[in-house]
């Protein structure tokens, strides 16, 4: 009898742990990105922080278009203590780059309203349920994510 008892428990335990990972989501996280994805969330992106101007919901800015929009108003805290202007109304250019990890990082370089010049880096990601997400859409604050 005891041979069937555990058995039993067995096959449950199995048939429990099968049910657990069938009902278990897909997680994007690790699925690059492509440039084709990226290209319209970062247009979209420098589209709307230059709508929404140096005086404009940049906090608001950063919880559309950040990842982790805590961690996009830390660099907006960043950028005011540096006293780094905001970018000018011409559309800055944008470069892929690789690091042959998968991510899309791009290079954006243009010229702030008081005529200096920016280049900063992003990484463009898949969040885990798939959509596509920027780390951090303060792409005028000059970082260097990957050389170039």
């Amino acid at each position: 009898m005891r041979t069937a008892s555990v058995f039993v428990v067995l096959v449950t335990g199995a048939l429990v742990g099968l049910t657990g990972c069938a009902a278990a989501p897909y997680d994007w996280s690790n699925v690059p990105v492509t440039k084709a994805e990226a290209r319209p969330v970062v247009d979209a992106m420098i589209d709307a922080a230059l709508a929404t101007g140096p005086t404009g919901d940049l906090s608001g800015y950063c919880r559309t278009y950040a990842e982790f929009g805590y961690m996009c108003d830390d660099t907006l805290a960043t950028v005011a203590s540096e006293h780094l202007a905001f970018p000018g109304p011409g559309r800055p250019t944008v470069a892929f780059l690789t690091n042959g990890t998968g991510s899309q990082f791009l290079s954006i370089r243009g010229t702030r309203l008081d005529g200096t010049s920016y280049v900063g880096q992003i990484e463009v990601d898949h969040d885990a349920a798939g959509n596509t997400v920027v780390d951090s859409p303060v792409f005028w604050y000059p970082q260097e994510l990957v050389s170039s």
